[in-house]
């Protein structure tokens, strides 16, 4: 076992009050995705599985291109980032939440993730 984990099961969202508003990610996005994912990878993981800088911009790069990636943001200011994952024929997964030190204790990680949340039920 590498990392202890939890699935949620969501079949209604209660959204949180917090300013701003979920977007796509797109390819302007790509130098802030990709230094978030990093940021992600350095404070979560294992020292083992820490991905580099262009490892983490490699995976922002396909994040984007396939319409996993999402920020939420707050007077035109990207706050938070969130990706979709393992999609299956009953569900999706939310990974990867980052909100940058400079952003939390917000409620934007609440907002991205109940936002994001909301759509794939929809």
């Amino acid at each position: 076992l590498g990392m202890d984990q939890r699935i949620y099961q969501l079949y209604r969202v209660n959204m949180p009050a917090a300013e701003g508003i979920l977007k796509p990610g797109d390819t302007a996005d790509l130098q802030v995705i990709g230094t978030w994912m990093y940021e992600f990878g350095q404070e979560s993981l294992p020292e083992r599985e820490k991905p580099t800088l262009e490892q983490s911009m490699d995976l922002a790069r396909k994040s984007i291109s396939s319409h996993s990636s999402f920020l939420w943001i707050r007077d035109n200011e990207p706050v938070s980032v969130a990706h979709l994952g393992r999609p299956t024929k009953n569900g999706i997964s939310i990974r990867a939440v980052y909100t940058p030190a400079q952003f939390r204790k917000n409620g934007f990680g609440s907002a991205i993730v109940a936002h994001l949340s909301k759509k794939q039920l929809e």
